[in-house]
């Protein structure tokens, strides 16, 4: 028996077409500046649909944790994800070499500090010790960077976290 395996970009091609025609389709009901009996421009339809493929098409990346550890040591997880919100997804992994800045927010919302670095082979960056006086913190993720994927917040599970800093 002879067992044909395609790549799952071909699968896709058909879903692809699909979105094409409903794309030429809102296009040409939007065009007449048409609404629904909803209210809805038929142009944000086409909007919708557009940002659905590019989701698609794209290489995402997305912060799946932010924590606190000994010695009140931040680690960022950033997870790379093909295809996110498609019905066909692959599997997420970690992304080794994205570029993470985020901030350190007192408890009066004043950022006390800024810190930037590159995630390891793990996914996970852990900056030098926050050395911050005794207090609550709050760290949030403010950009990520990566040469051949685009942050998605979106798919954020988690990009801030809050801590007590005792002595």
């Amino acid at each position: 028996m002879v067992r044909l395996e395609l790549p799952i970009k071909i699968l896709f091609l058909p879903l692809l077409a699909a979105f094409a025609g409903f794309v030429i389709l809102g296009l040409w009901v939007a065009s007449d500046g048409a609404r629904s009996p909803g209210g809805v421009e038929a142009s944000d339809v086409v909007d919708n649909i557009y940002a659905a493929i590019a989701r698609c098409m794209n290489n995402s990346m997305f912060v799946s944790d932010v924590s606190f550890g000994e010695e009140s040591r931040v680690a960022v997880t950033v997870q790379s994800s093909h295809g996110a919100g498609c019905a066909v997804e692959q599997n997420e992994a970690p992304l080794r070499g994205a570029i993470v800045d985020l901030v350190v927010i007192d408890a009066q919302g004043v950022v006390v500090k800024s810190v930037a670095g590159t995630t390891d082979v793990n996914g996970i960056f852990v900056p030098e010790v926050l050395d911050v006086p005794p207090g609550t913190y709050s760290v949030s993720v403010t950009g990520l960077r990566h040469f051949a994927y685009t942050w998605d917040p979106e798919l954020d599970v988690k990009f801030s976290a809050q801590h007590t800093v005792l002595s």
